[in-house]
């Protein structure tokens, strides 16, 4: 009887957490890149573009099976912050202060989505935090009819990590208390 009590607790455990996980925040589609995509008829509006200067925590809730690509196509994205040559991109990747992975390790809940928060002390208010987005409309990107930025098939590797691997992802701006 406790092992099925238990499992009904875990059962409600990973609802609660996947109602909260969809219901609030911005949940990120698998998608194609953008080459291969049609013109969208409306476009959504970009919550990942903040629009406050205020510290701010990106909070990625990722499929449990898929952290590794997670991690690896961070890793990769930080390598181009770190080595870039474009001000902007590394001013860009200054904001991103500290990378946290919450351990989420419970035996209660062995398929927990893996939770990352990205601490922005003072956000960018003019590129976006999407990561597919930042990808291939900022670190690579096309002007004027020329690529720029990093070579499109390094563009197309990050994608191939990061695409489908969100449960959902979103800003929590911070405010400050008291005095």
């Amino acid at each position: 009887m406790e092992s099925v009590s238990r499992v009904w607790t875990v059962g409600a455990v990973g609802l609660a957490v996947t109602l909260s996980v969809v219901s609030s925040g911005t949940l990120l589609a698998r998608q194609d890149p953008p080459a291969q995509q049609a013109a969208a008829p409306a476009q959504q509006e970009d919550t990942l573009k903040l629009t406050a200067k205020v510290p701010t925590l990106i909070v990625s809730f990722v499929k449990p099976d898929r952290a590794a690509d997670f991690e690896a196509a961070w890793a990769m994205i930080r390598d181009v912050f770190e080595k870039t040559d474009r001000p902007e991109v590394k001013e860009f990747g200054a904001t991103f202060t500290k990378f946290w992975k919450v351990d989420t390790g419970s035996p209660a809940a062995p398929n927990a989505p893996a939770v990352y928060v990205f601490q922005l002390d003072n956000p960018s208010t003019t590129q976006t935090y999407h990561p597919l987005k930042m990808v291939y409309e900022f670190l690579y990107y096309i002007k004027e009819g020329k690529e720029g930025g990093i070579p499109r098939t390094q563009a197309d590797e990050i994608f191939k990590k990061l695409n489908d691997v969100y449960m959902q992802i979103t800003p929590w701006p911070l405010m400050k208390m008291g005095t």
